[in-house]
């Protein structure tokens, strides 16, 4: 159940045409939050202000499951060297992981007389970058859920130490209080014959 504002819920019952754009709210994993606006100028709701004029964004349509799985989003985000994130541009920050490790929320705002009465949030989930390079980044954003359905977990930590097997019993074969975990992410080949 999506919550719509008594404006937005009157103008959707009663006119036959209005306007729209999305609007994305980008949250790094540092807390930081920025605000991009697909429209000819910037937009304020509830004194954050989506900028028109930065980033360019083109999505793809929702896939949505009726079934426990993952529903994702595909998002294109063209950028230029002066658009910033954590003071770094766009693109290095894709490639530095600060991307890959946020959250990308999606909203639709409404528009009566072209004056914004609200926004409906649409769609959130974690972003995974799928390609970055030239003017274009690739974002699959996969909803809150993901990992649920997966039979294995996609990230898995094994030992960085020498080990030893004592009738199938894996154990370090030294005392090492040094020793330290690393993550182990299963190759495809791994999952589909496991």
């Amino acid at each position: 159940m999506k919550n719509v504002n008594n404006q937005i819920k009157a103008m959707l019952d009663s006119e036959s045409s209005f306007a729209s754009c999305d609007l994305y709210s980008l949250t790094l994993c540092t807390g930081e939050t920025y605000y991009f606006a697909d429209y000819d100028e910037d937009i304020i709701i509830a004194n954050k202000v989506y900028k028109h004029d930065a980033l360019t964004f083109k999505r793809g349509q929702l896939k949505l499951q009726g079934m426990p799985s993952v529903d994702s989003l595909t998002v294109t985000i063209y950028c230029v060297n002066e658009d910033k994130v954590a003071g770094e541009s766009f693109m290095q920050a894709c490639h530095t992981g600060k991307i890959s490790a946020s959250t990308l929320m999606l909203s639709k705002a409404y528009f009566l007389e072209d004056e914004c009465i609200g926004s409906v949030d649409i769609f959130s989930g974690n972003c995974e970058v799928e390609s970055a390079g030239g003017l274009a980044v690739q974002l699959k954003v996969k909803s809150e859920i993901q990992g649920l359905s997966d039979p294995i977990p996609v990230r898995m930590f094994a030992a960085q130490a020498a080990y030893a097997t004592n009738n199938g019993v894996v154990a370090t074969s030294s005392r090492d209080t040094t020793s330290m975990l690393i993550p182990l992410k299963p190759s495809g080949k791994v999952l589909r014959n496991g």
